[in-house]
């Protein structure tokens, strides 16, 4: 019981909100489902990059921009990116909200002394319970 009393309500209540409108929005009628399946998977890598040490993620992904040719391919996939982000502004918008609400969340569970592995689990469920629940309210209403 003092675990359900620990978790920071308020935060997670944004988080749930933020999916559920992201879920609401990719809702389409005729889609099999690969739209949500995407989508829980950005959840989960979302979840788990905030919730992963940070001194292993500098290591993994920041060591290969060390050479010329690394901060060159870093350019041209940070220019692609910029111009995916202007022509889809109205997905990204999504994103970009989720994410930060999801940031928002690990932060007060970090001060709340929540372990990483609670955090990613915590995150986790919250967030796919809000990209169902959004997507199952779009689909009945």
């Amino acid at each position: 019981m003092s675990f359900l009393k620990k978790l920071p309500w308020l935060s997670l209540a944004f988080l749930v909100a933020a999916y559920c409108t992201f879920g609401w929005f990719l809702y389409e009628p005729n889609d099999p489902g690969f739209n949500l399946f995407f989508v829980a998977i950005f959840a989960l890598t979302v979840a788990g990059l905030l919730t992963a040490p940070e001194r292993s993620l500098r290591s993994r992904f920041f060591i290969w921009s060390v050479s010329s040719v690394g901060r060159f391919v870093l350019v041209l996939c940070s220019a692609s990116l910029t111009a995916v982000v202007l022509y889809m502004a109205h997905v990204f918008i999504h994103i970009l909200v989720t994410t930060a609400a999801c940031m928002l969340a690990r932060l007060d569970m970090q001060t709340d002394g929540f372990e990483q592995w609670q955090a990613f689990w915590v995150l986790s469920m919250f967030s796919l319970i809000g990209l169902g629940l959004g997507w199952t309210l779009n689909h009945h209403i």
